[in-house]
């Protein structure tokens, strides 16, 4: 069995159920869903998008290995581990390390994502944030990309303000440009539709999540492809073609 494959099997049992990414038999879809269920059937009234700035390239070294440490006692497999965190990676031809964060390019990149974040977000927002509130609350993390769900406001500043230290500790930052609290959920649709205004949205996984109502008359959380994220997609298409279009004849393109 590969590192990553090791990993997998000793830190899965202990992911919470909050974090979808780069699980087996977990996905994308999976995220969406769950964030869907839980506007539509708990009392959510707001919502936290979150960006962490830079994730892959802020993680501390000194702090990943000691996560690995709360289930790893090895020191061959703690020692392989560090090694190939300080090997680098190869792009475009020439080999890039760093002193800190684990390269995405990486095979055990994603695995070691989830493990740092389950000990810095996920078990602290269920098992110390969220204790000491009275209203319903729930996250969804998808990697380093995540939302989470209030029933109240106070709540929901209250996480914001705690998460920036919390992650301060661990070496990482919150992008302020792409992270805000935004009023989100039926209650909050029901009245900008009274009051004849367009209604909040957030953005999460390259999609728009917003509320509209339902043929049959309801309120319910829409989703759709973000218009950034297809702007960027179209221009990276249009870019290859320009770039490919003179490497064949046209009656080879055909041909495809």
């Amino acid at each position: 069995m590969n590192v990553k494959g090791i990993l997998e099997s000793i830190f899965e049992v202990d992911f919470l159920d909050c974090s979808y990414g780069f699980r087996p038999g977990r996905g994308c879809h999976d995220a969406i869903k769950a964030l869907n269920q839980c506007v539509m059937k708990k009392p959510i009234n707001y919502v936290v998008e979150v960006d962490i700035r830079k994730f892959f390239d802020h993680v501390r070294r000194g702090w990943m290995m000691r996560c690995l440490q709360e289930r790893i006692i090895d020191p061959n497999l703690l020692e392989l581990i560090e090694g190939m965190l300080k090997a680098g990676v190869m792009e475009a031809g020439e080999v890039t390390s760093s002193e800190q964060g684990t390269h995405q390019g990486n095979v055990i990149s994603p695995v070691l994502s989830n493990i740092y974040l389950h000990y810095v977000l996920d078990l602290w927002f269920e098992k110390a944030f969220k204790p000491k509130r009275k209203g319903y609350m729930q996250m969804i993390r998808y990697c380093d990309d995540f939302v989470a769900c209030f029933e109240g406001e106070q709540d929901a500043k209250e996480f914001l303000n705690q998460l920036q230290a919390r992650f301060e500790k661990f070496g990482l930052s919150i992008a302020e440009e792409k992270t805000g609290l935004v009023k989100f959920g039926r209650k909050e649709w029901a009245l900008a539709n009274k009051q004849g205004r367009r209604s909040a949205t957030f953005q999460f996984l390259g999609f728009t999540h917003y509320g509209h109502r339902s043929p049959k008359g309801y309120w319910v959380m829409g989703h759709k492809t973000s218009k950034t994220n297809l702007s960027r997609k179209l221009k990276e298409i249009t870019g290859f073609a320009k770039g490919a279009r003179s490497r064949l004849p046209l009656k080879e393109w055909c041909l495809f």
